[in-house]
């Protein structure tokens, strides 16, 4: 794979949260990090994927013609996100919302992330922020199919809550509700 990863709590056991320091031979190849990904290796692909974000921000300030750098550079942001989305997926709500919250800095007109962290906000159990969220685009149709995707997702995961009822009627009515 040409990537050698070092996970400073492989050594230490006792440790609470996993501090991953990814050890890369540039230059390194996204299609090496899916494959972390795809081994549910997440921290280790998400401390890569930082790693070249770094490295394709620095390229671009240098030279912003570069229209490769730009383009790995959204790759990334895009990976990024994905990565954010398999944390809630996988129940790990914390590291989601810091996720995405990283993936908005980065892409702030993307709005599926901005729907991804207002799904883990609803999960992890602060509905007040999910709904302000939820109803900051819901004049959006792209927004509003996504949200129901989200809580179809949520549902499937046992996981309900009135709001969720009551957003998805607000978007069929057009109606508004108080965040």
């Amino acid at each position: 794979m040409g990537t050698a990863l070092r996970s400073s709590c492989a050594r230490r056991k006792s440790s609470k949260r996993c501090s991953v320091q990814p050890k890369v031979t540039p230059p390194l190849s996204i299609g090496s990090i899916d494959v972390l990904t795809n081994s549910n290796k997440f921290d280790e692909a998400l401390a890569c994927y930082r790693h070249v974000l770094k490295m394709c921000q620095v390229t671009v300030a240098k030279d912003s013609e570069n229209i490769e750098a730009q383009s790995r550079l959204q790759l990334i942001i895009s990976r990024i996100g994905r990565i954010g989305q398999i944390f809630i997926m996988t129940g790990r709500l914390a590291n989601a919302i810091d996720t995405m919250d990283q993936a908005i800095d980065l892409a702030p007109s993307e709005l599926r992330w901005q729907g991804l962290r207002a799904l883990a906000f609803m999960m992890y159990g602060n509905v007040h922020r999910s709904k302000a969220i939820y109803l900051e685009h819901c004049d959006d149709e792209q927004w509003k199919a996504d949200a129901i995707e989200d809580f179809k997702f949520a549902r499937s995961k046992n996981f309900s809550h009135p709001f969720m009822d009551e957003i998805e009627q607000t978007f069929d009515t057009g109606s508004n509700v108080q965040a």
